[in-house]
């Protein structure tokens, strides 16, 4: 069996280091010189956004043999609007080195893997249909499936990310949410470590040309004066994606719509996707019923996003006093059998009932 991999991610890696296990070697090829973004980050993974009611770390290494190590656990998570805070303690989860480092979550697939990496070099799928038997498209972006016709975008934004200096407790994150500055996105701050950070912006419905406007209202409005060392700025698009292969070209990771539209995390569906996608192929198993819990989740988390798309600053400061109340917090973030997806049935009866009240 010939499998060409476009992009070596984390669904892209993920996706050799099971066809691996069944004695196919993948020919893998990426645009860039590396593994990772140039602008390397740190990426976070809350429990209560991931599925089962298990470690995600433990579930991943017991269901596919995949060890994967974090930064840290995530044990505090700051939130503010405009004129509330709210903090939350416990077992929130991890973070995650992305970037060009050995330890990054890429470059510990990668070696897992044991798989060459043809780098430098740019193929789309007329480039190699008449050589490989399947084609993964795991570029991470939506062109491909776009231009196949099964993609569908639910949220688009322009991102800015920074590498900061300071004092920071890795495993501490703190989030803004703030139309004056995010619209109905949000910025958030992660440490890599005690001396640097990764700054983030996420605005959505401006573009490229305004996030310097948005940029420094955040950092006036915030009060940040952390030294900036370097910056990196991105299109953000999340999309519904179906069927999930069309003849033999199978999408994973974002190509595949599975980073979820609330709040950006994908490295878990990107991971699954990209092993179910081998299994898929090699098994001959349907891709879109593997998925189909991911697929799920990540169209409830859109029911949120909808709901977020509605507030003004008013309404995000009581989000975040709702979020801050102590019942609510033994509910949410100390309750190890809570997941954001179970309210989604009561978040959609809001939006229904609002666009209703709207019509």
């Amino acid at each position: 069996m010939k499998v060409a991999i476009i992009g070596a991610g984390v669904s892209g890696l993920s996706c050799a280091f099971e066809l691996k296990k069944h004695g196919v070697v993948p020919t893998i090829f990426e645009c860039k010189s590396h593994i990772g973004d140039i602008l390397e980050y740190t990426g976070v993974w809350p429990r209560i956004m991931q599925k089962g009611l298990f470690d995600p770390l433990n579930y991943i290494r017991n269901k596919y043999g995949l060890q994967l190590n974090p930064l840290s656990p995530l044990r505090q998570m700051s939130m503010y609007s405009p004129n509330n805070k709210a903090v939350v303690r416990g077992n929130l989860g991890y973070t995650f080195k992305r970037g060009m480092e050995t330890y990054s979550l890429e470059n510990q697939i990668a070696s897992q893997t044991g798989i060459t990496i043809t780098y430098d070099s740019y193929r789309n799928i007329n480039d190699l249909r008449d050589d490989f038997e399947f084609i993964i498209v795991a570029t991470g972006n939506k062109r491909d499936a776009e231009e196949l016709g099964v993609w569908t975008t639910t949220f688009s934004a322009q991102v800015r990310i920074a590498k900061v200096l300071g004092n920071f407790t890795p495993g501490r994150v703190k989030i803004w949410f703030n139309t004056k500055f995010a619209n109905n996105a949000y910025a958030y701050l992660v440490p890599n470590g005690e001396k640097e950070a990764t700054l983030t912006l996420i605005v959505n419905g401006i573009t490229y040309h305004e996030m310097d406007f948005y940029w420094k209202e955040f950092l006036n409005n915030s009060q940040i004066s952390y030294p900036i060392i370097e910056t990196s700025d991105a299109e953000h698009n999340c999309g519904f994606v179906y069927p999930l292969y069309k003849d033999n070209v199978y999408f994973v990771g974002n190509t595949a719509g599975m980073t979820d539209d609330l709040l950006g995390f994908g490295a878990f569906n990107a991971i699954e996707s990209g092993i179910n996608a081998a299994r898929a192929m090699v098994q001959k198993l349907d891709y879109n019923q593997l998925m189909q819990t991911n697929v799920q989740n990540v169209k409830q988390l859109h029911e949120f996003r909808k709901a977020i798309n509605t507030l003004d600053n008013s309404e995000y400061d009581k989000l975040i006093a709702f979020l801050g109340n102590t019942a609510v917090k033994r509910l949410i973030y100390n309750n190890p059998l809570f997941r954001v997806n179970q309210a989604a049935f009561l978040v959609e009866l809001y939006n229904n009932f609002k666009q209703g009240k709207d019509a």
